[in-house]
């Protein structure tokens, strides 16, 4: 299975710090509409880290139950490999074919017990893995040499996502994913560099600004891959220009976006939100309007 396209790491509503399920069918309905490649449930930008074990199951069983023929992807958030194999083998359980798994946080580790991790993870789950570097979160970052030695280890690691904004190091997990014996597919997770990459060869994107403006980055998207260039970089202005109003409280900005416009009931978050979140989103709306769902 080729992992390519604009993948929606989505958002979790709450109400009254309850899931709010309702909001979560009505949002990914609407999400697959917009013709979105895949859905990523318990990503960053879902407060995955936030949500209990039972939570993230029953997130991830929803939204499997209302995404037609969209492709699924859950995260494990977690720095226990007890927790993360057994969770990726509960979401496989309820048909979840691709499984991501984080850099494990909080402890700083050297590199190979970073493989230890890594190794003892791929070796416990039988289906599809695509591993998710985030140092500016994790403080562990995988180095794409070890990618690199990872896949030629494991057939079922299948793709790395890449969140930071150093387009460098971007680069460097493409050059290590082709050196691999067999295809491995890189997404990004900054917007800002997403037609950048895609030049450099990545195969997507996992974009948090695609909860609310998935048209401009599918778009992008398709754009490049019909070598329309100018369309193309139209597109990545949109999603530059929209940056500045995201950088703070990144979650909460696109929250109170949503609800500002109806598609969940509140904006709540189980994280601590700037003062600035609600002045971002009007700012948002204010200027970009046209481009968000």
């Amino acid at each position: 299975m080729k992992h390519t396209g604009i993948i929606v790491p989505l958002i979790t509503p709450f109400k009254n710090n309850k899931i709010d399920y309702n909001s979560l069918e009505h949002f990914v309905k609407l999400l697959a509409r917009e013709g979105i490649s895949g859905l990523f449930t318990v990503s960053t930008t879902g407060e995955g880290p936030l949500l209990n074990r039972q939570e993230k199951q029953e997130i991830t069983r929803r939204v499997l139950e209302i995404k037609g023929t969209i492709k699924v992807y859950a995260g494990t958030a977690s720095a226990s490999i007890n927790e993360t194999v057994d969770l990726a083998r509960e979401y496989i359980d309820i048909g979840v074919d691709t499984v991501i798994v984080v850099e494990p946080y909080y402890y700083p580790l050297d590199q190979e017990s970073l493989y230890y991790y890594f190794d003892e993870v791929l070796s416990n789950i039988d289906n599809e893995v695509i591993l998710y570097t985030i140092p500016s979160h994790t403080g562990n970052p995988l180095q794409p040499t070890m990618l690199t030695r990872l896949a030629e280890e494991h057939s079922n690691l299948v793709g790395v996502k890449v969140t930071t904004s150093d387009i460098k190091r971007i680069q460097q997990f493409i050059q290590a994913a082709g050196e691999a014996t067999r295809s491995i597919d890189v997404l990004v997770g900054s917007h800002d560099l997403l037609l950048q990459s895609l030049q450099l060869g990545a195969a997507g994107g996992i974009l948090g600004i695609a909860n609310i403006m998935p048209r401009p980055a599918i778009d992008l998207y398709n754009a490049y891959i019909d070598n329309q260039v100018s369309q193309a970089l139209e597109k990545q202005g949109i999603l530059l220009h929209a940056s500045p109003s995201l950088y703070k409280g990144f979650t909460c900005v696109l929250k109170q976006v949503l609800s500002m416009k109806q598609i969940i009931i509140s904006p709540e978050t189980r994280l601590y939100c700037p003062y600035t979140a609600t002045t971002m989103a009007e700012r948002l709306l204010e200027t970009h309007r046209q481009h968000i769902i």
